[in-house]
């Protein structure tokens, strides 16, 4: 920090310096993404940092929420939230750090050289582009014997055609600058392709919540080629990333079955803290905050339990459920012509569904633990003294399961309802119901997993009810649903074979089923977001035909005395933040930009899909590593 001071001390009151890392500043150059490095920049002035507070706080009265076709039907319907994701190349926070000329960050600079050497960070001067070069950054560093000088450029905008065929003139303008011959030139190409969704840093975070994202899903392919089509040597990357709790996945019902579970959990480890016999007497409590997303009234749950109970289930089946019926018998659903989410719509017809199954469907509805125990309660009389035979299936393991099929050995109610008893039934049921759903998933997909999915769960389950075992047999079912997740939004948005998708699965269950699994903890309600990196199949490769989002080419050259590195980076987001207000205007002109912006999302909510948002224009920087010997 002693280099840090000084230089504050050098440098022109008005210039700032800081050692940090600027995320538009890390996608132009990788290479020092993970080094911390000098800013050179101007600060935004208090004034103005006051006047937008203020501005934060006044132009709410401005603000559009919930969805507008929600208002539109008479708020009859039950929309949800609509939100507009912005994306762009940088944090809300960096906008603060405002350029300087291309003058003043040159004489910057100069002050910083006579400071630096091979121990000091590289130092970049943030510049306004206002020059006749229109330079965007200037920098320096030094690495051993090498003095590296750095100027990156706005070049214009381009079509993606002028991207794509100006490799070969970028190629000669290096071979004239550097005097090197064509062999002795290193390519390193990078292109980007979003293929889906915006990915969580590009997010502006201030103006967007995590349950807002829908994930995201791109491929990166690295290469030593000028051409833009990937080669055999190619290095291609899938990046994923999902969101726990959303409310737009085909898995939502079985998140929320995880979450119900958990909560049950929570109250039998609660209730066993507080009591100095497991099985006491007296029943637990559900909390006051106790959320349940299937609560009904408890007269239609009773109605609904006398139809199980006589072998009567209409009351599952909804005008049209029958649609995600799927025959299985059928060999052509067998493969290409079945997504995953219809294995997972159909799992109400799963073959070997049974009463318990039924039963916690039913349960589950109930709001109170006094109204849980007394539907029990009706079902184990009916069994247990009015000699009512349900259909269970012979592998269910479950204790209840056990209770209900011996009817012989238990006709006294009373001791099986005791404490926390009846909720650890319905747990059990629970388990069992979502562990044969997603084994039902795996097995329809044919992903090759499946064998130690189904001796994993079985080495953790257990006769007697023990918190921590459960509590291992939930995170291993989150882990399973998250990998499913991955799998979905690359099966919906990637075109890619069979084959393909279940290699690519098995990556992800190596990821994310161990012990090294990015998930430990069974802290379920927290949106949090996963991200999945693996290498994409070469064949799912040749199936892309979107144009790139980014793409980065990089010329190096090298003698004895001088290295010269040119790099043309595209990116169809503009690159650098944009340019805060002068004080004199920026309130009004705030105000102003937040009216726009809301009617803004009105119009790209009824009007454009979010795929029109970009067009095919790409921001161009030009930059040149001009590195020369000093030892």
């Amino acid at each position: 920090m002693f280099e840090l001071e000084l230089l504050r001390k050098k440098l022109d009151p008005l210039v700032k310096v800081d050692k940090i890392c600027l995320s538009y500043v890390n996608r132009i150059f990788p290479e020092f993404k993970d080094m911390p490095y000098f800013i050179l920049y101007k600060e935004a002035s208090e004034s103005i940092n006051n006047h937008s507070e203020c501005t934060d706080i006044d132009e709410t009265q401005f603000d559009l929420t919930g969805s507008p076709l929600k208002y539109s039907f008479g708020g009859e319907d039950d929309f949800e939230d609509s939100t507009i994701l912005i994306k762009q190349n940088w944090y809300k926070e960096e906008e603060k750090y405002l350029p300087l000329s291309r003058t003043e960050a040159c004489i910057a600079l100069n002050i910083c050289i006579e400071f630096i050497n091979d121990s000091f960070p590289p130092i970049f001067a943030l510049c306004d582009g206002k020059d006749h070069k229109k330079s965007r950054l200037l920098g320096a560093t030094i690495e051993g014997e090498w003095f590296t000088t750095i100027e990156t450029c706005f070049d214009g905008i381009e079509t993606f055609e002028t991207v794509k065929n100006s490799s070969s003139k970028m190629l000669q303008n290096h071979l004239k600058l550097s005097d090197a011959s064509k062999q002795d030139i290193a390519v390193s190409a990078f292109s980007t392709f979003d293929l889906f969704g915006t990915k969580e840093e590009m997010i502006d975070k201030h103006n967007n919540i995590k349950s807002n994202f829908e994930g995201s899903l791109s491929v990166e392919i690295h290469t030593c080629s000028l051409s833009c089509t990937p080669t055999r040597t190619s290095k291609n990357n899938l990046i994923v990333q999902v969101t726990t709790n959303s409310n737009n996945t085909p898995l939502k019902e079985l998140w929320k079955q995880l979450l119900l579970l958990n909560q049950y959990l929570c109250m039998i480890e609660g209730h066993t803290k507080n009591i100095d016999s497991h099985y006491n007497s007296i029943p637990l409590e559900f909390p006051h905050n106790f959320i349940n997303p299937y609560e009904e009234e408890h007269d239609n749950i009773l109605s609904n339990l006398n139809l199980l109970l006589n072998g009567d289930y209409s009351f599952r089946h909804s005008s049209d459920i029958e649609k995600y019926k799927i025959n299985f018998s059928n060999e052509e659903n067998l493969e290409n012509d079945i997504k995953i989410y219809q294995y997972i719509q159909s799992l109400p017809f799963r073959h070997n569904l049974d009463f318990t199954d039924f039963l916690w469907e039913l349960l589950i509805k109930n709001s109170s633990y006094f109204e849980m125990i007394k539907c029990i309660h009706i079902v184990l009389d009916k069994i247990l003294v009015n000699d009512c035979l349900p259909q269970v299936n012979y592998t269910n393991s479950t204790r209840f399961a056990k209770i209900i099929t011996n009817p012989h050995q238990e006709k006294v109610i009373s001791h099986l309802l005791s404490g926390s008893l009846p909720l650890e039934y319905v747990i059990d049921m629970g388990f069992e119901k979502l562990c044969r759903d997603y084994i039902s998933i795996l097995a329809n997909a044919r992903f090759g997993e499946l064998h130690d999915i189904q001796q994993k769960l079985k080495k953790i389950s257990c006769n007697e009810f023990t918190i921590d075992t459960y509590r291992k047999r939930l995170l291993y079912l989150v882990q399973i649903h998250i990998c499913l997740e991955f799998i979905l939004l690359i099966q919906d948005n990637l075109e890619c074979s069979n084959d393909d998708l279940r290699i690519l699965f098995g990556c992800v269950f190596k990821q994310y089923v161990s012990e090294k699994s990015p998930i430990q903890s069974c802290d379920l309600h927290q949106n949090k977001i996963y991200t999945l990196k693996t290498p994409l199949p070469t064949s799912a490769v040749h199936h892309l035909h979107e144009i790139p989002s980014v793409r980065r080419i990089s010329l190096s050259s090298q003698s004895k005395l001088r290295k010269l590195k040119t790099i043309k980076y595209c990116s169809q987001l503009p690159i650098f933040p944009t340019s805060i207000y002068p004080l004199g205007k920026i309130l009004i002109n705030n105000i102003i930009f937040k009216i726009i912006l809301t009617c803004m999302k009105l119009f790209l909510t009824f009007f454009l899909d979010d795929s029109s948002t970009i067009g095919e224009g790409y921001y161009v920087l030009k930059t040149m590593f001009s590195s020369n010997k000093i030892k």
